[in-house]
């Protein structure tokens, strides 16, 4: 992503998960005695972190400055977006069939 690039709430959450997943613990049941790891249990890890951090940001009664908010409403509904986006993503990525 390239500094100011404005992009849409499902490329940031595709991002924010991928980015995440190698921080995440990736075995099942007793996949780390067998070196067993698991890709879809590290999405939803991340996928269950990135909730935690939107939850946040909207519970947030001030987001960013005043002014910067007054100016931006749309802010918000960004986040909100992410949201949905976030609880849409599949451990193998988006669905295309909506």
């Amino acid at each position: 992503m390239k500094n100011n690039q404005i992009i849409t709430p499902k490329e940031y959450i595709e991002t924010l998960i991928q980015e995440l997943k190698p921080l995440m613990y990736c075995y099942s049941g007793s996949g780390m005695l067998i070196n067993d790891i698991d890709d879809d249990v590290a999405i939803s890890f991340a996928k269950k972190a990135v909730l935690i951090f939107i939850n946040k940001v909207i519970e947030t009664e001030i987001l960013i400055d005043e002014d910067t908010y007054v100016e931006t409403p749309s802010y918000l509904q960004y986040w909100i977006e992410c949201k949905k986006e976030t609880e849409k993503y599949k451990n193998t990525g988006y669905n295309t069939k909506r």
